[in-house]
């Protein structure tokens, strides 16, 4: 069996890396639904497998996005309970591999595809909407032929009629019986034209000469006006060549008219019309910005006379930054400082309430009260020891006391128990002895294969009764099974010899008979004599020749004339109707040959019969010695002989398992023997022994295991008490200690200042006074701190203000941002100096710019001047671009006189235009037209001439070709031959297209007798699922040679397969796959089955009822159904609850 566990899409259509998990086998049914929308890609699902399995196409429709040589999906299959993970390439073999990446050849999945091609498996387990479509157009197109839908469903094949249908149309084409269209026929026509056109072809050589000659003359004729039709075409083209060029050359007449003032202008100009009016616009908008740029220097430069600055006040602004984190620290102090000293006033104060509490002298020094953290947790220490102590004492002393009371309890228990006396138990030793739990499951197995095997015989010696003869023991096998088949083998070919050689007797003998009647009919014809007559007549005329030779006279010779004149009648009778005398000898001959082949046959048969006779003979033998007493046919013997041999097989069998398990059995009976007497039973059921026998030991193991328990647990407590005492020994000396350790710390710590009574109670005193007098340090620095940078701060300002001239009688504040404000001002003016200063340089820079832009366009200008002559005006940027344009005008004059003198040199084929104008020289357009239209005239005629003789140059020619002579014989008779072959071509193709229908209806047939039963019963069951039993019988009807499906619905009506609706016809259709699965699987190949939304012509209650027939697939295999619709998923859900697996795309 295969299944698949795992599916992933790496690289294939749109999909990179999606994976589907199927998972385990589940203990339900292996039912899995596949959803997403319209392009979720669920039929790239379904390709993808069908690719893990046989590979990437050359030409692959899914490589849209992923290229061809990149597509890749892997998967994990599960083959009969083995995982094997696989991966696909797309490269070339060896394209599978292996989850190391190692190649696979092709053989480790076709091992386990049943022999299956990837077409077997898409038309077997893979349906969609075109396949079940196809299905139920089968259904029509077969008229509920039981036998094509059985075998179409389980082959595959959804369209086997239409199969079918094409080969019976393709032998209906090569022939029909008086049909006039097929191909044989049409070869057959070719062939009679063949021979016929081969009769008529031969002409005489006057006929050939004549012909021949006619075609000369007609070569000759054409010959001649080609010719003078080339000669008026040259002279036409000549004439319309000097008609062109005079309205040229008058053009350049002109041309060089006008440009005999222009001959010293450039042949070649270098300056573009559109570069002259951008350097223009460009000169224009640079003179703007020289005009700008002067105005913006000017003003400037009066910004920056006006500028009032103050060099000397720029350092202040690094002695303020210096200040002013001083001045932060006075502005905080300013506000702060009072606060911070009554601050540190009430810690003082909180302080000496804290060492009151531990009722300390008032007189006492507090800083002696506080200690360090670590001198805090040596206390906490100490004193959480000492209290540690005491409690573990008090616990201990209770615990002492409970273990005291449960020894006295255990103590009793024991004794309670020895006092017991139970009675002697046998019954393990036994057990142990024969290993009871070995020998009772081998007990069984042997009792088991015995019986079986026992059975098994007895069966088979029932099976051996034949003819009321009944067997109480094994017979001696005197042939084998395979001999007794051949016999029967050699008797059925004898008997179906015989059958054949019988009819082929009465076959001849009814020719024979009607040979006979033909030759009599031809006997008694007007005028007919045979061979026997004649030669009669003969005989009779010789005897009276001989009679008149030795008599001479008138009686013998009057004898002999008369039988004379009797043999001419007879052979001139014989020579008027030769044609009926050959019919007769022929027919006469045939009726020798047949009665010769029934003599043959006859003999034959009778060597048959013996043969048979033989056969039959040597069967009662066999019978015989086997101990039959009556006689078997050959047939009925071979079977018996195979019951036989299974019986004897069975006898032996019996005998080797009775002798493999008689240890076991021994032992069982033995151990059965001792367990009675042990346990004082009388059953001699093993089983029963056994239980009882286990229960006996069950409860000996448990009195000895009390017994054990008891013992323990009376030792364990009385050690556990004594570790209990002396662990209350060392916790009273660990508790002296610690009291000894509390006393030394608070006489170190403290002196006479405290007692250690009062500090044990709490030590929250001690870290109250350590935490307020790290606060009370911490505020007297910060007050200290703030009256120091307030004097500082002071200091400083006032050092800076004096030169400054700035009153120092103001506050310190007032004095710093005073300063600031200078600073500041100072700072700016600086800013505005360098602003203007740089500004005034960059109009400098831009003026040079514009400056040295304009001295580029004027020499720009100057350059582009240098090619006029002196006389043009080029003195400015506008003179310059009028003269370009005209100097382009000029330019372009030229080159048309130059492209005008090359045409009509060309046309007139002439080495220079002088030469052309000479040529021309007298001619006008009016001489050359009127020349044109008389050589149009003569070209008309001449045309018409050539015509004729081509008309009559063909006919000719074709009459002298219609002349064949051995060539074109030998041409007709290969294409006879080639006739003649094509027509055995065609009979052998018809010949094997209708035998390979006969054999495939066969077939058919056969395989609607072997699977009809089984496959119609399973059909019959899916489709009442399908149908929600409406249809709840499915039965056959005889006609003709072929049986017609018949639906019966729930009212007992009967409806042809071809006769139900079009959905109810795809539900059959599913049914019969369904069946088609089982019987596959049944065979031993079990694979997934895909669907493809099958469903959407069914209704709800059906699609329910397909999905449970889905799902029943699932328990046999694996069934993956692909759709897009909701409801189809939400119904199965509701219809197979656990036995299906919804996965979403």
């Amino acid at each position: 069996m295969m299944r698949l566990e795992k599916l992933t899409l790496d690289f294939f259509g749109h999909f990179t890396g999606k994976s589907y998990d199927f998972g385990a086998k589940s203990s339900t049914s292996d039912f899995h639904v596949i959803y997403g929308p319209n392009e979720a890609g669920k039929t790239t699902t379904m390709e993808a497998f069908l690719r893990l399995l046989y590979g990437f196409p050359h030409q692959d429709r899914y490589d849209f996005l992923h290229q061809r040589k990149n597509l890749r999906v892997s998967g994990v299959l599960d083959v009969d309970g083995n995982q094997v993970p696989l991966t696909r390439l797309s490269t070339r073999d060896p394209s599978l591999r292996d989850a190391n990446d190692t190649p696979l050849p092709e053989v480790t999945l076709a091992a386990h595809l049943g022999g299956l091609s990837e077409t077997d498996y898409r038309h077997l387990l893979c349906l969609d909407d075109e396949t079940i479509e196809k299905g139920g157009e089968e259904i029509v197109n077969s008229k509920g032929d039981i036998g094509r839908l059985l075998f179409s469903a389980a082959a595959g094949v959804s369209d086997l009629t239409a199969v079918l249908d094409q080969f019976r149309a393709k032998a209906d084409g090569i022939y029909r019986k008086r049909a006039t269209s097929t191909e044989m026929a049409q070869l057959k026509r070719q062939l009679a034209d063949v021979e016929q056109e081969i009769r008529e072809t031969d002409v005489p050589v006057s006929a050939y000469k004549k012909l021949k000659q006619a075609l000369e003359v007609a070569q000759v004729e054409e010959a001649s006006a080609r010719e003078e039709r080339k000669t008026l075409l040259t002279t036409k083209a000549d004439l319309e060549a000097f008609k062109a060029a005079l309205p040229k050359l008058a053009e350049i007449d002109t041309l060089e008219a006008e440009l005999t003032d222009y001959a010293d202008f450039p042949k070649l100009l270098d300056v573009n019309p559109e570069e002259l009016v951008t350097l223009l616009t460009e000169q224009t908008r640079l003179l703007a910005d020289k005009d700008r740029i002067g105005q913006e220097i000017t003003q400037l430069r009066d910004q920056l006379v006006q500028l009032e600055r103050h060099p000397e006040h720029l350092s202040l602004m690094i002695d303020l930054e210096r200040l002013d984190e001083l001045r932060s620290r006075f502005a905080t102090a300013d506000i702060d400082l009072d606060k911070r000293r009554r601050t540190l006033a009430e810690i003082q104060q909180d302080m000496s309430r804290a060492a009151t509490n531990l009722d300390a002298p008032e007189t006492i020094d507090l800083k002696a009260l506080v200690l360090s953290p670590g001198q805090i947790g040596q206390l906490e220490a100490a004193r959480d020891n000492l209290r540690t102590s005491s409690r573990d004492i008090t616990k201990l002393e209770t615990e002492i006391e409970d273990l005291q009371e449960r020894v006295g309890i255990a103590e009793q228990d024991l004794a309670e128990i020895q006092s017991d006396n139970p009675t002697v138990v046998l019954v393990s030793p036994i057990l142990t002895r024969y290993s009871i739990d070995s020998l009772s499951p081998r007990y069984a197995s042997a009792r088991q294969a015995v019986r079986s095997a026992t059975n098994a015989r007895e069966d088979a010696l029932t099976a051996l009764t034949v003819s009321g003869q009944v067997f109480d023991a094994i017979p001696l096998a005197t042939i084998s099974s395979v001999e007794a088949e051949e016999l029967s083998a050699k008797y059925r070919t004898l008997q179906d010899k015989r059958s054949k050689l019988a009819d082929r007797c009465e076959d001849l003998k009814a020719d024979l008979r009607a040979l006979e009647h033909r030759v009599s009919a031809l006997k008694s014809g007007a005028g007919v004599v045979d061979d026997a007559t004649a030669q009669t007549a003969k005989e009779e005329r010789n005897q009276l020749w001989s009679a008149h030779k030795s008599t001479l006279d008138l009686t013998s010779a009057i004898a002999f004339e008369t039988a004379m004149q009797k043999v001419d009648q007879l052979s001139e009778t014989r020579l008027d109707h030769t044609t009926e005398l050959g019919r007769l000898r022929a027919e006469e001959q045939r009726q020798s040959e047949v009665e010769t082949k029934l003599s043959s046959a006859k003999e034959h048969l009778a060597k048959l019969d013996e043969e048979l006779a033989e056969v039959r003979e040597t069967v009662d033998g066999y019978a015989s010695r086997c101990g039959l007493s009556t006689s078997l046919s050959t047939e009925v013997f071979s079977v018996w002989v195979r019951k036989l041999e299974a019986a004897i097989q069975a006898d032996t069998n019996s005998k080797r398992l009775e002798k493999e398990h008689q240890t076991t059995l021994s032992d069982a009976q033995r151990a059965i023997a001792e367990l009675q007497k042990a346990m004082g039973l009388a059953t001699e059921d093993f089983d029963a022994l056994i239980v009882e026998a286990r229960t006996r030991r069950a409860e000996e193991l448990t009195r000895d295991e009390k017994r054990k328990a008891a013992f323990e647990v009376c030792k364990g407590l009385k050690a556990e008490l004594v570790r209990q005492r002396q662990a209350m020994s060392n916790l009273q000396n660990r508790h002296e200690g610690h009291q000894k350790t509390w006393s030394t710390m608070i006489s170190e710590f403290f002196g006479s200042a405290l007692t250690e009574n009062v500090v044990i109670q709490s030590l929250e005193p001690l870290r109250e006074l350590r935490e307020m007098e790290g606060r009370r340090v911490g505020m007297e620095r910060q007050v200290v701190s703030m009256e120091k940078d307030q004097q500082d701060f002071g200091r400083e300002v006032a050092l800076l203000a004096e030169p400054l001239g700035v009153d120092v009688s103001l506050s310190p504040l007032e004095i710093f941002k005073a300063l600031q404000k200078m600073s500041r001002a100072a700072s700016e003016a600086e800013q505005t100096f360098r602003t203007l200063s740089k500004n005034i340089q960059t109009a400098k820079d831009a003026l040079s710019k514009t400056e040295k832009a304009l001295e580029n366009i004027s020499r720009k200008a100057a350059d582009l001047a240098a090619i006029f002559p002196q006389h043009v005006p080029t003195d400015t940027l506008q003179d310059l671009r009028k003269a370009s344009g005209e100097a382009q005008n000029v330019i372009d004059k030229r080159a048309r006189l130059l492209d005008l003198c090359n045409s009509v040199r060309s046309e007139l084929s002439m080495p220079d235009i002088e030469a052309a104008r000479e040529k021309l020289k007298g001619k006008t357009l009016v001489d050359l037209d009127a020349s044109l239209m008389a050589l149009n005239d003569d070209l008309g005629s001449v045309d018409k001439r050539l015509e004729s003789s081509i008309e009559q140059r063909t006919s000719a020619q074709k009459d002298l070709s219609a002349v064949t002579g051995e060539a074109d014989i030998a041409s007709l008779v290969e294409r006879k031959t080639t006739l003649e072959f094509e027509i055995e071509e065609a009979a052998l193709s018809y010949l094997e297209t209708t035998f390979g229908l006969h054999l495939a209806e066969e077939a058919i047939r056969r395989y609607r007798d072997r699977h009809r039963s089984g496959m119609m019963d399973a059909t019959e069951k899916a489709f009442a699922e399908l149908t929600n039993g409406a249809y709840n019988r499915l039965e056959t009807r005889p006609e003709g040679s072929s049986e017609i499906l018949l639906a019966i619905d729930a009212s007992g009506t009967a409806k042809q397969a071809n006769d139900l609706s079009k959905g109810t016809r795809f539900q059959l259709f599913l049914a019969l796959r369904a069946a088609a699965y089982e019987q596959l699987a049944t065979q031993g190949v079990c694979l997934p089955f895909f669907c493809d939304d099958v469903f959407e012509t069914f209704d709800e209650d059906r699609t329910r009822s397909a999905c449970k027939v889905m799902e029943k697939i699932g328990r046999t295999g694996q069934a993956i159904y692909l759709t897009h619709h909701r409801h189809v998923v939400e119904l199965a859900k509701e219809v197979c609850v656990n036995g299906v697996s919804v996965h979403e795309l």
